[in-house]
């Protein structure tokens, strides 16, 4: 992924958060759902999580920011559904 992937995909997300906002969603998740999130990708530090920058190689998000928003999801699947 490059610089104007992670772009477009930061501009999608925001939207996807204006949209929550709008219709009345939910737009964060617990602390227990982050911290949840958060260790999975501790877990995968080096496969996909930059530990040192705080970045998924992935998507190249920031991941404590994008681990607290209900509108989000880990682009492989490692975050379990919210319940």
């Amino acid at each position: 992924m490059n610089t104007m992937d992670a772009v477009v995909n930061a501009a999608n997300a925001a939207g996807r958060v204006v949209r929550a906002v709008i219709t009345r969603a939910p737009v964060r998740v617990t602390e227990e759902v982050k911290a949840e999130r958060l260790r999975e990708c501790v877990q995968r530090s080096g496969q996909c999580f930059d530990a040192e920058s705080g970045r998924c190689r992935v998507c190249l998000c920031f991941v404590k920011l994008k681990a607290g928003l209900a509108t989000e999801r880990c682009p492989k699947n490692f975050w379990p559904e919210i319940r």
